[in-house]
């Protein structure tokens, strides 16, 4: 916040710890300049996914089996699983591109892409989450 721009700027965060040894964090950061927007930009996510046992942070493409079309899969999930709840789709920002799954969580059965506002839907539809469990990926899962 400045005299010129009276404002906030807040930051939460999840965590959890998987049986797996895997550290898995969501940030969430939201910035507010009152200048007379109808409403504030979209809050930002960061995650970062840290494996404790190879004191290494997990990318994406981490999880899966080289050579498979993972983002593909990831598209169509994601697609369907907005489609089925009713949420008007923006399908650009759920294509097979790596960047557009770069906010993704772990838990024990299944992997959790985050999308922020706009991203995938409209404004009002807000941040979306689309869980996918590990089973409906397990053929191009790496093993671990």
């Amino acid at each position: 916040s400045s005299p010129e721009c009276p404002g906030h700027l807040n930051g939460t965060y999840t965590a959890a710890t998987l049986r797996s040894g895997v550290v898995s964090v969501l940030f969430e950061f939201d910035e507010y300049c009152d200048y007379g927007a109808a409403h504030p930009p979209p809050t930002e996510l960061v995650s970062i996914n840290y494996d404790v046992r190879t004191d290494h942070v997990l990318t994406l493409s981490d999880l899966f089996r080289p050579g498979t079309n993972y983002l593909a899969r990831l598209s169509e999930a994601t697609i369907s699983d907005l489609e089925r709840r009713g949420v008007p789709v923006h399908r650009e920002g759920a294509s097979p591109v790596e960047d557009n799954f770069r906010v993704f969580t772990l838990t024990d059965a299944a992997l959790v892409l985050h999308f922020e506002a706009y991203q995938v839907s409209d404004y009002a539809s807000g941040q979306q989450t689309v869980v996918i469990p590990f089973d409906k990926l397990a053929p191009l899962l790496r093993k671990r």
